[in-house]
C-alpha cells in the first residue's frame, strides 16, 4: 500500500469534476494510439469488457473515483453510467473496484455488478460492498471490514470467483498489531454472507506491508495474483499462483518478485492481466537491480509466457516516465487485452498541465 494522504484524496475528488476533452482515436486496432484523456475519469481506473450483463454486453465499463462510464466503440468515446455508490456522511473514499459476476453465486445472478471501496465515516474506515443488476441503480450488499483512520484502516478490495463457485474477496488490512499490514480474504457461497475470513499474505517482519492484490485467470486454469510488499520491501511487486482461486499457499510465503533477468523490478500499485498464455503486469514504478530508479520507469509493462521463465519488458501503451510514489501518476493502472490478445489497452492516470489527475487511454499491438 502506497500513499493515501487524506488531503490528497480530497483534492483529487475535487479536481475530477474539472476534467475536459477527449481526443478521438480513429486508428486501426493494432496501430499504436497516443494516450488521450478520458473526460470524466480520474485516478484508480478499473476497466473490463462486460460479458454477461444483457444491457451492457460487449461494451467496456470503466470506474474511477469520478464515477462509472461505458464505451461502445472501443474507448473512442465514453458516456456516464452512474455516480459511485456511497453511504450518507462519507467524507472521502478510495481504492474502489467494479466487478461483473461471471456466473451465478447464490443470490447473485451472472452479469450482476458489484462495487466496493474504502469509505471514511468520521475516523472510521469501512469497506462497503454495493450491488446492481444494471450498473445504474445500486443498493447495499454488505459491509466487508472496518478499521480506523489511515495507519489502522482497511483498503483495496478485489473480487474473484473460485473454481468451486465461491465469490472471493481480498483486501489490505492494517487493523492487527501483528503486522503493519497484511492481505486478507473471505468468500461467499450464497452471494450475500462472507465466511472463512483469514490471512492471504503476511510478512515475516512486523514492518512488512503486503497489499493491493489483483488477479487474472491464466490459460492453464490457474489464477495469478500480484501484490506489493511495502515497508522494508520497497513496495516491490510479487506474484503467486492458485489452482482453485482460493488457496494461494502459506500466507507467510512472500511469493516471487516480478523482475527481469537483469534484475529490473516493478514497484507500487500493481495490476495483472492475462491474454492466452501471456501474463502482463504493470506497476507504478520500475527500479534497477541496485534499487535506483530505472530509465524505463513508467514506460514499460512486464510480460511472461506460460507462467514461467524470466519476465521481459514491453512498451506500455500509456507511458508516464515521471511516475513517483504518489497517488496519481501511473497509480494502479489497468491493462485490458483486446482483439484476442493482438492489442493491449491501458488506462493510466497522470497529472495534466494544470496538475489535475486525469485518466488516459492508449493502445498498441502485441506480437
Amino acid at each position: 500500500m502506497t500513499m493515501r494522504p487524506a488531503q490528497a484524496w480530497v483534492a483529487a475528488i475535487a479536481a475530477m469534476t474539472s476534467a475536459t476533452g477527449w481526443a478521438e482515436e480513429r486508428a486501426a486496432p493494432t496501430t499504436p494510439v497516443a494516450p488521450v484523456a478520458i473526460a470524466g475519469a480520474t485516478l484508480y481506473p478499473r476497466a473490463f469488457e462486460v460479458r454477461q450483463n444483457a444491457r451492457w454486453k460487449g461494451r467496456l465499463m470503466l470506474a474511477t473515483l469520478a464515477g462509472i462510464l461505458q464505451s461502445g466503440d472501443e474507448g473512442r468515446s465514453w458516456a456516464p453510467v452512474s455516480p459511485i455508490p456511497q453511504p450518507a456522511g462519507t467524507t472521502e473514499r478510495c481504492c474502489g473496484v467494479l466487478y461483473e459476476v461471471p456466473r451465478r453465486v447464490g443470490d447473485l445472478a451472472a452479469g450482476s455488478f458489484l462495487y466496493a471501496a474504502t469509505y471514511h465515516l468520521g475516523r472510521q474506515t469501512t469497506i462497503r460492498v454495493y450491488r446492481s443488476d444494471d450498473g445504474t441503480h445500486w443498493r447495499p450488499h454488505s459491509e466487508l471490514a472496518t478499521g480506523g483512520p489511515i495507519g489502522t484502516g482497511v483498503w483495496e478490495p478485489h473480487f474473484d470467483v473460485a473454481r468451486d463457485g465461491a465469490l472471493v474477496v481480498f483486501w489490505s488490512d492494517e487493523t492487527d498489531p501483528c503486522c503493519s499490514q497484511r492481505l486478507r480474504r473471505a468468500r461467499s457461497y450464497d452471494g450475500v454472507t462472507w465466511r472463512d475470513t483469514g490471512d492471504l499474505v503476511r510478512g515475516h517482519r512486523q514492518a512488512d506491508r503486503p497489499g493491493m492484490a489483483t488477479t487474472a485467470r491464466m490459460a492453464d486454469g490457474r489464477t495469478a495474483m500480484t501484490y506489493e510488499i511495502c515497508g522494508p520491501g520497497r513496495c516491490a511487486v510479487y506474484i503467486r499462483y492458485s489452482r482453485d482461486g482460493w488457496d494461494y499457499g502459506d500466507p507467510r510465503d512472500p511469493g516471487v518478485r516480478v523482475q527481469t533477468a537483469a534484475g529490473q523490478y516493478l514497484a507500487h500499485a500493481p495490476t495483472v492481466a492475462a491474454s492466452g498464455d501471456r501474463l502482463l503486469v504493470v506497476g507504478q514504478m520500475v527500479f534497477e537491480a541496485n534499487d535506483s530508479v530505472s530509465p524505463l520507469n513508467g514506460r514499460v509493462v512486464l510480460e511472461q509466457r506460460g507462467g514461467q521463465g524470466p519476465w521481459r519488458t514491453t512498451a506500455a501503451p500509456v507511458q508516464v516516465p515521471a511516475a513517483y510514489d504518489n497517488y496519481c501518476p501511473n497509480y494502479a493502472s489497468m491493462l485490458v487485452p483486446r482483439d484476442g490478445g493482438r492489442t493491449l489497452m491501458e488506462i493510466a492516470s497522470a497529472y495534466d498541465a494544470e496538475h489535475r489527475c486525469r485518466a488516459y487511454l492508449g493502445k498498441r499491438g502485441m506480437r
